[in-house]
């Protein structure tokens, strides 16, 4: 049996990661029209937006993730509500770096 080299881990990564991202924009539809609350969207979407990103083996991987994830909510007209009091939040932002905070 030949060993793996990089670009076949790359590649397998990088299925998988299409794959979650293709099941996760498959769902947006569905939550659109079912959710009674709109606002329940964000988190269930951020939460399942982490799990796909802490799959990304690097820097590159995570850009193309969070990328690929605002495109698709782009697509479905999808913009996060700023707050209303205190300061504003930014420009959205998807998920959460998976490596924590980092020191600079």
């Amino acid at each position: 049996m030949a060993a793996r080299g990089r670009g076949d881990r790359l590649m397998a990564l990088r299925i998988e990661l299409e794959s979650a991202l293709d099941a996760l924009a498959g769902m947006l539809p569905v939550w659109q029209e079912k959710l009674r609350e709109p606002a329940a969207f964000w988190p269930q979407f951020d939460a399942l937006s982490r799990k796909i990103l802490v799959r990304a083996r690097d820097d590159i991987e995570r850009a193309a993730v969070r990328q690929r994830l605002e495109a698709m909510l782009a697509a479905h007209g999808l913009v996060r509500p700023q707050k209303t009091t205190g300061r504003p939040l930014g420009p959205p932002r998807v998920g959460i770096d998976p490596r924590g905070p980092q020191k600079r």
